[in-house]
């Protein structure tokens, strides 16, 4: 490219110029040598305890982006600003230059965002449930059974079912709370020869799967002073104390376990379905599996009249003493024929209803 400038003013640029350069050089190496002479110069330290920080992103005009809005948004560029919170300062940020940086940072802090966002939380992960039919128990109402009750019965003896005593059972509901008492005593000539007496008490509370005992009281007298034994069942910790005051002892409790009285009335409460079925039961001194079979209905004699009635029979063990139950299907199948067996297999005697009241008060 030619030069138009005439001689004399392309001397005068010329000599300028150099005198730029020399002046540069001049400072340069003032500054060099300053470093050489006092030693580095080095920049202020980096602050080192700065305050943690929780931050959130928030939109200052409406609520965090979905995903597919963002998706949306990333079509355009943005115009709304965001707000960084921090736990001791607050910062205004303006969107960057480049539509999708900002986007995709928009993205990832709001779905890293903290529970104090105002975007939706996302749905919980279950992590334990309980069994369907814990939860089914739980909405289940109570069972429906007279709030009191009192059943007398004739006790006899032999196939020609001689009278010898009498049996009173009554119950109480209050709330969820139930007391069953039974009471059993010999009458006339065998009162005289050998009198005995014989009580039951049984407390505890009323479930949707029934009775469940909490205290089993029994006392008797044969003729021989009184003999006395107790359950104290612990449904927390899964055992039951049993025995006399001054020697009980501990075994485990299986779910659903009864007393000799309660039984009747859990049959009663639910019945069990025809076939064979077990049950722990106590009797206050020991804890002991009953194995159960229902019978299909049938029509018993009773001094009420002829009633319709499910059988259920304790299945026999050798050298120990069982017991059957006839629950009355016309009246909430109460218990209206108890038969006892002894230790040899025979009929050892037998309770047959006389009376049964009911109420709802």
């Amino acid at each position: 490219m030619t030069d138009l400038r005439t001689p004399p003013q392309t001397a005068l640029w010329k000599r300028r110029a150099w005198q730029r350069i020399a002046v540069a050089a001049a400072v340069s190496g003032a500054v060099h040598a300053a470093a050489i002479a006092l030693g580095r110069i080095d920049l202020p330290p980096a602050q080192t305890d700065l305050p943690p920080l929780a931050v959130r992103l928030v939109d200052t005009a409406t609520r965090l982006p979905a995903r597919s809005e963002v998706s949306r948004m990333r079509a355009r560029p943005q115009r709304s600003a965001s707000v960084v919170t921090a736990s001791r300062a607050t910062v205004a940020v303006t969107e960057p230059g480049s539509g999708h940086d900002y986007d995709r940072a928009q993205a990832q802090a709001a779905e890293e965002s903290s529970t104090e966002s105002e975007a939706p939380a996302a749905e919980p992960v279950i992590v334990a449930t309980a069994p369907a039919s814990v939860q089914e128990a739980q909405t289940r109402a109570l069972p429906d059974f007279p709030r009191a009750g009192r059943i007398s019965y004739n006790l006899v003896y032999g196939p020609d079912h001689v009278p010898v005593g009498r049996t009173v059972q009554s119950w109480k509901i209050e709330g969820t709370r139930y007391q069953l008492a039974s009471r059993s005593e010999t009458t006339g000539l065998i009162d005289i020869i050998r009198s005995q007496h014989r009580t039951y008490l049984s407390r505890g509370e009323l479930t949707h799967e029934g009775l469940r005992p909490e205290v089993f009281l029994m006392s008797r007298n044969r003729g021989r002073g009184v003999e006395e034994a107790r359950a104290q069942f612990d449904w927390a910790r899964g055992s039951v104390t049993l025995g006399p005051a001054a020697a009980p002892r501990a075994e485990v409790l299986p779910h659903g376990s009864q007393d000799v009285v309660s039984l009747l009335y859990q049959l009663a409460l639910d019945p069990p379905a025809p076939g064979r079925t077990q049950v722990s039961v106590t009797n206050g001194r020991r804890l002991e599996t009953y194995v159960l079979d229902v019978l299909p209905e049938e029509k018993i004699e009773t001094p009420l009249g002829v009633l319709r009635a499910l059988p259920v029979k304790q299945v026999r063990k050798p050298g120990a003493e069982s017991v059957d139950v006839w629950l009355a299907t016309e009246y909430r199948h109460l218990p209206v024929r108890v038969r006892f067996y002894g230790r040899d297999g025979e009929p050892a005697g037998e309770q047959i209803v006389t009376e049964i009241r009911l109420s709802d008060e």
